[in-house]
């Protein structure tokens, strides 16, 4: 009884993981539209507004290291999703 339980809750809890990956893949996306469209407030300028030196430099360093990071997030979960694919 014990061990059927146990799989039931595994089953549930790999349904629930995907709508929150998706949900925050969204928000990372939405947050990176923002930066293009309006770099003065979310890209550079903010960089500028606190009073960091070498705004431009410094961001695009944040901006590379945080795909760098996007992108291996997502390669780990496109490897983990890829034994699930029918053959």
């Amino acid at each position: 009884m014990a061990g059927n339980t146990d799989v039931i809750w595994a089953n549930r809890a790999a349904k629930a993981i995907l709508p929150v990956r998706v949900l925050v893949g969204w928000v990372f996306l939405s947050a990176g539209i923002q930066r293009f469209l309006f770099p003065d407030s979310s890209g550079v300028g903010r960089f500028v507004k606190i009073g960091i030196p070498w705004p431009k430099v410094k961001a695009s360093i944040r901006g590379r290291s945080r795909d760098c990071l996007r992108h291996f997030a997502a390669d780990r979960f496109f490897l983990r999703a890829l034994p699930l694919c029918p053959s």
